[in-house]
């Protein structure tokens, strides 16, 4: 996770390094997947969660997880709209953003 007293961080997002800025609205999504964490209430999707939000690969999830990898990719795409949810609730997301999101 990230300390509070970080103002930027690279990531490695699709095998490119990317600057991010830690501000209010990072930290809220951290929280929120904090939240959504410690409400789940099954252990192994616990784990998975935690495994996600600490950036393990989705190689390394799958062959530690009792899921086939198909499951474990519809679980990766619920937890990302549990959080969108979440970010929509907390006035993170605007409206042009939600009706830009592709259908597919």
């Amino acid at each position: 996770m990230i300390k509070l007293n970080i103002k930027e961080k690279y990531f490695y997002i699709s095998n490119k390094k990317e600057l991010i800025i830690i501000d209010n609205d990072v930290l809220t999504i951290i929280n929120i997947m904090g939240e959504i964490i410690n409400s789940e209430k099954q252990e192994w999707l616990k784990k998975i969660f935690l495994m996600i939000s600490k950036g393990y690969k989705d190689v390394k999830i799958i062959i530690s997880s009792p899921i086939e990898r198909s499951k474990y990719y519809l679980i990766k795409e619920k937890l990302t709209s549990k959080i969108f949810q979440c970010c929509i609730y907390k006035g993170l997301v605007d409206y042009i953003d939600i009706l830009e999101e592709k259908i597919e």
